[in-house]
């Protein structure tokens, strides 16, 4: 992971990623309270949940569809799919952040921080 030029796919979103982190943390209980995600510690829980930062890219001619279905996966505070190869599964989108200041109109770069939903 990591290597310009991988693929991966966000709720059937193909993007490209330049830059992977990858973390395995103590797992949380996750509840959806209105528009927030609320993650509450349980102590001796014997649970890992996979913490995953993307740096992106979009420049397909679906840039703008693609943007707007993350921002809307994004606001409703849903759960989606992931798939990279390596650690496919039900995710949250903990926070999405567009590079807006040095945009090209040809493409979106963006960071994406997701946390694995495990119940």
């Amino acid at each position: 992971m990591g290597i310009y030029g991988d693929t991966i796919s966000i709720g059937g979103n193909t993007v490209y990623v330049f830059n992977a982190k990858a973390k395995k943390l103590p797992g949380t209980f996750k509840q959806v309270l209105g528009k927030r995600l609320i993650e509450h510690q349980i102590p001796h829980r014997n649970v890992r949940d996979w913490n995953l930062t993307y740096e992106c890219i979009i420049y397909q001619d679906t840039r703008d569809d693609i943007r707007r279905n993350l921002e809307n996966i994004y606001a409703s505070v849903s759960t989606t799919s992931l798939v990279d190869g390596e650690h496919d599964g039900t995710y949250v989108i903990r926070d999405l952040d567009f590079n807006d200041t040095e945009q090209s109109p040809m493409a979106y770069e963006f960071t994406i921080d997701l946390v694995q939903w495990n119940q």
